[in-house]
């Protein structure tokens, strides 16, 4: 321990030398490149301390008009040393700069402002800059803004020091048009409108310390109020937040605790869901104060419901943001749809423990606080829902998104320069450089594969130890910061498990196992699990293998795999040789589960009649699998689901089977519609519309009210035949399905107006007037309208039209509300228009690095997904070939997301 102390003390002392050396020759490189390096992050980290923000900033009522800004920085230097903020925006928006109460002369070098050391001193030093803010992360519209910051973008908002482990106590001011509301990560201390709090009184800061942040020239100053928010605890810049607009509120008090919601939704009937949404709210916080034995750790607890919010929730204390869609259900929701928003709900609120009271050091480590929500959100959600097979759920969920995303390593693809990528797949822990490239970071492994690995860490060390554990990890690193291998080395303190080994495989490697299962020549059963790529990788799981004759019933053998057994042979009763394996039936196991082709086949004929649901969720995935890898074609697998839908009890693998139905009905229609044109052949077309028929008569009968739901909306979007799609018209002009909801509708009249171009602008015009003029009485909804407005613009045929609407979406500002440009791109490269659209998959990826610079965490994947996930013709695939070609040194992270996108044309 001594010598791991004087270590750390030599470390430290390298880095404040190192710092000071460079006070004294000016900015290095490796500090002021574009971004926030680590090498940035790391000589700030050991040179500063104590840090406080008081930001105000000034709000017009016109969203044309920049908005102002000035800050106080206080914090505290252990020497004089040159200080470097963040600012992405460019030098003309920094209107001031005043060190320790004097004005002084700065640099201003790849977005960031540098203060000379000769201006700093020991101890206390304060900053104070004013400024104009980006718009980028304010999320501007007419009457309401809201600020997203995640994972670097706080610093195109206002200068700061934008990394996670220089946590900071934050006071804001707003100046703010007069009938706005505000909600930030604290209470209200003032009000210009309604004065002093009592208990606020004394505590109000003001601004006058604060550079000038003057009111717009334009305007009057009687139409703004000033409000004053309560210092917060220690947070990230990616945590800080607020919104200002016009919002409605309600809350809730329970125990003492209230909970507010802002929104502004205006339909009676989802605004009367806010006493469940704050039922499962105070649930998961109940919840995580007894598994943590940590209370609730900030002041308060507010949801922020936003019309074309950019992913389904962010955690920012006090005020987590929500998007209305996935907030605010249907008037008939699916189950899935209700366990989603229950288990996003208790994703966002695990944070509060779990992301923001403990922060990771560095976003290579942002899963950590991912997985915590996605494992302790299953858990959280399970007793909300006693009837529900939460076993077959986690399949359905985290594996079948884990596996979208690292099934794609089985489809390698080799450039002209003989490089061989192998698929988009990523290790759950990634290396990263700059946090410019931390939102490239995010994806399905880890926010759902790593939850699956949870699950087996703690099967493996037990859930009693590693409850104490995780207790020992928030009280050491309570409001602080901590990495993936400090908390390792604290399980490992709780275990006689090898937790290192077992985050080797699991965390720090890509991919995952094929599984072979089958018989010997004496009958026993043979298990072999492979590393597909050679690096003799072995991953530590546990799992059951089922086996069925009829004349034995059923019989589950436990596979236990570990690092040093990767391989078993298992002796089995002579009467069980030669059974039917339904492998994974227990749902715990993780890889491409394969069988011969006889097993296969009798899998394929049987399935369904497995009586337990989380075996029959898992062979059907396994199923699913064996398909996309060219074990099953698209005739065996659509006419098995449509068969096996008929008799499935469950909503939830039903759902599935719904799902699973898109691809090869897609891939059937295109090929018929290929030997029409080519040969003149109608016989698969033919063949197409009579399953189209089976399932359109299955969307009315089926008993489970859910999967009529789901299957309207698979023929509503893969449905392509002549009846199918007159069929669907008669279902939109009518629109009196009390299964679909508005947004169906919406849908619908996208779809609609793709398949019929010629009543396009009618079509369109008609369910316009329905969103500004609802039928029921209520009252219309301009979010919504003005949603539609966008997005329609893409269903219309004029090729002039959608040639300028795409040159829009290459534009920042065109795709600045990203739900709405990614549904768009969508559309516009929707499977019956492949032909036309080819030429925009070359300049759209030749925007993806622009599209990551501006755009939020998912929307570099959000994008590629939209514009190359429906695509599976050879003109598309040799557009992506040819971009990447042309750049064989395109960063890794960004080259993923094309690779993801592009697998279902790969595959």
């Amino acid at each position: 321990m001594l010598k791991r102390i004087l270590l750390i003390l030599m470390c430290m002392g390298c880095l404040i030398s190192a710092a000071q050396n460079v006070s004294s020759v000016g900015a290095s490189n490796a500090l002021t490149v574009a971004g926030v390096s680590k090498e940035l992050a790391e000589y700030r980290a050991a040179t500063i301390s104590n840090l406080r923000y008081h930001i105000k900033f000034c709000i017009p009522s016109q969203k044309q008009t920049p908005v102002r800004g000035a800050e106080a920085i206080r914090f505290d230097l252990k020497a004089p040393t040159q200080v470097i903020l963040d600012f992405r925006a460019d030098n003309t928006k920094v209107f001031s700069v005043e060190v320790n109460g004097k004005s002084v002369s700065y640099t201003f070098e790849n977005e960031h402002i540098v203060i000379p050391s000769v201006a700093t001193r020991s101890g206390h030093n304060v900053v104070k800059v004013s400024f104009e803010a980006g718009d980028q992360s304010l999320n501007r519209s007419d009457d309401y803004l809201y600020t997203l910051f995640v994972p670097d973008r706080a610093r195109t908002a206002f200068p700061c020091m934008d990394q996670p482990d220089l946590k900071a106590r934050y006071t804001l001011n707003l100046d703010l048009p007069a009938e706005w509301t505000a909600v930030s990560n604290t209470i209200v201390l003032y009000d210009s409108d309604q004065g002093v709090s009592a208990k606020s009184r004394g505590k109000v800061k003001g601004a006058k310390d604060l550079p000038a942040c003057e009111m717009f020239k334009d305007e009057s100053v009687s139409s703004y109020k000033s409000i004053e928010f309560a210092e917060s605890e220690p947070l990230p810049t990616y945590l800080f937040a607020f919104a200002a607009g016009r919002f409605s509120y309600k809350s809730h008090t329970e125990d003492g605790r209230t909970i507010g919601a802002y929104y502004r939704e205006t339909d009676p009937e989802r605004i009367s869901q806010l006493p469940e949404i704050f039922r499962q709210v105070e649930h998961a916080l109940k919840w995580q104060e007894e598994f943590t034995g940590v209370p609730y750790p900030f002041a308060k607890y507010d949801l922020v419901i936003l019309p074309g919010f950019h992913f389904g929730g962010m955690e920012h204390t006090g005020a987590t943001f929500y998007n209305d869609n996935t907030i605010f259900l249907s008037a008939n929701p699916t189950p899935d749809e209700i366990l989603s928003r229950a288990n996003l709900i208790a994703h966002e609120t695990t944070h509060m423990w779990f992301g923001d009271y403990v922060t990771m050091r560095w976003f290579n480590d942002v899963w950590t606080k991912e997985v915590f929500a996605n494992y302790f959100a299953a858990e959280i959600t399970a007793p909300l829902f006693p009837d529900v097979n939460h076993s077959l759920n986690r399949l359905k969920t985290y594996a079948a998104a884990a596996y979208s995303e690292d099934r794609t390593w089985f489809a390698p693809l080799t450039l002209a320069n003989g490089e061989r990528l192998i698929g988009g797949g990523t290790s759950i822990r990634q290396s990263l450089g700059n946090l410019r490239n931390a939102g490239l970071v995010y994806n399905n492994i880890i926010y759902n594969k790593a939850p699956l690995v949870m699950y087996k860490l703690v099967e493996m060390m037990g859930p009693e130890a590693f409850r104490e554990g995780i207790r020992e990890y928030v009280r050491r690193f309570s409001y602080g910061n901590a990495t993936w291998d400090e908390l390792v080395e604290i399980l490992d303190n709780h275990t006689p498990a090898d937790v290192k080994a077992f985050s080797h495989a699991w965390v720090d490697e890509p991919g995952m196992p094929t599984i072979n299962i089958g018989y010997t020549d004496n009958g026993a059963l043979a298990v072999e699990q492979i590393d597909p790529f050679g690096r003799q990788l072995s991953w530590p799981q546990w799992f059951g293998v089922m086996l069925h004759k009829n004349s034995c019933g059923d019989t589950i053998v436990n596979v236990r795999l570990t690092s040093d057994q990767p391989h078993l042979l298992l002796p089995l009763p002579e009467k069980w040789h030669g059974a039917e394996i339904v492998a994974n039936c227990d749902g715990r196991g993780y890889g491409i589960f394969q069988t011969s082709d006889a097993q296969l086949f009798r899998l394929l004929t049987n399935w369904n009649t497995i009586t337990s649901g989380t075996a029959r969720q898992a062979t059907l995935m396994n199923l699913y699998e064996n398909y996309l890898a060219h074990r099953i074609t698209n005739e065996e697998w659509l006419s098995n689901l449509a068969s096996a839908l008929k008799t499935e009890t469950d909503p939830l693998t039903a759902s599935a089977m719904c799902s699973y139905l898109r691809e090869p009905m897609l891939r059937l229609s295109v090929d018929g519609r290929a030997a029409l044109i080519a040969h003149g052949d109608r016989d698969q077309l033919n063949r197409m519309q009579l399953v189209e028929a089976e399932l359109i008569k299955l969307s009315t009968e089926h008993p489970i009210a859910s999967v009529r739901t789901q299957l309207l909306r698979v023929l509503m979007h893969v449905g392509m035949s002549r009846e199918t799609v007159s069929w669907l018209r008669d279902l939109w002009e009518k629109a009196d399905n009390p299964l679909l909801s508005e947004r169906d509708y919406m849908s619908l009249s996208y779809e609609v107006a793709i398949r019929q171009p010629a009543d396009a602008e009618e079509i369109v015009a008609k369910q316009r007037q329905r969103i500004e003029h609802p039928a029921d009485g209520k009252a219309p909804n301009a979010d919504r309208l003005r949603e539609f407005d966008f997005i329609s613009r893409a269903v219309l045929p004029s090729r002039h039209r959608l040639d300028a609407l795409f040159d829009e979406l290459l534009t920042p500002e065109g795709r600045r509300i990203e739900p709405w440009a990614a549904r768009t791109l969508s559309l516009m490269n929707h499977p019956l228009r492949e032909g036309r659209s080819v030429g925009y998959i070359r300049p759209a990826l030749e925007a993806l690095e622009d599209v990551q610079r501006t755009g939020d965490i998912f929307f570099p994947a959000n994008w590629c997904s939209a514009l190359l996930g429906e695509h599976i013709g050879d003109d598309v695939r040799r557009e992506v070939e040819a971009f990447l070609n042309a750049h064989p040194d395109y960063l890794p992270l960004r080259r993923n997301k094309v690779l993801n996108g592009a697998y279902g044309m790969f595959r």
